[in-house]
């Protein structure tokens, strides 16, 4: 956010990546402006009586995105997830720029548009350097790899719950 960006320093940056730094800082206090919306939205319509916290608002759907990538390319662990980002990393050079991403999404059968490469990108690329290195490519599959466990922990835990369900059911005839 801007409020983050004021405590640090960026005199040492050229001006085109301190204007990158801000302008990245403002889409982010956009996005947790439109969360706190929601918020209040959300408390109003129960009647203040629940508390309603958006700790993520990202109304793109980037795991959608990676579900596909990593079923194309038969990525299931962060080691997978590392080891194809030397095959996207065309030029050799330890990092990826948009273009190899795009190409890599191309590769995989997603349907992107350029806005869509550079929110992804600059979802990833988490210093603004316009590349995205390997420890950058790391955190977000750690993230979206953290996320998909959670969604299946979810749904065992809707299953067991169904099938205790149907039990009891069983049980009371």
């Amino acid at each position: 956010s801007t409020a983050d960006l004021s405590l640090v320093s960026l005199g040492s940056l050229e001006k085109e990546a301190q204007a990158a730094l801000e302008e990245l800082a403002r889409e982010q206090d956009k996005i947790i402006a439109r969360g706190t919306e929601i918020e209040d939205s959300m408390q109003n319509a129960l009647g203040g009586e629940s508390e309603v916290v958006v700790d993520v608002w990202n109304p793109w759907p980037w795991t959608e995105l990676f579900d596909q990538v990593a079923s194309h390319y038969e990525l299931k662990t962060a080691d997978h997830f590392e080891a194809v980002f030397a095959s996207i990393d065309i030029d050799g050079g330890g990092t990826v720029d948009k273009e190899e991403i795009y190409e890599a999404l191309l590769q995989a059968g997603v349907d992107i548009s350029e806005e869509g490469v550079e929110t992804l990108f600059n979802m990833i690329d988490e210093d603004g350097s316009g590349e995205i290195d390997k420890e950058e490519w790391k955190e977000a599959a750690d993230l979206y790899l953290e996320l998909k466990e959670e969604e299946n922990e979810s749904e065992r835990a809707r299953m067991m719950n169904d099938k205790s369900k149907a039990q009891e059911r069983l049980r009371a005839q």
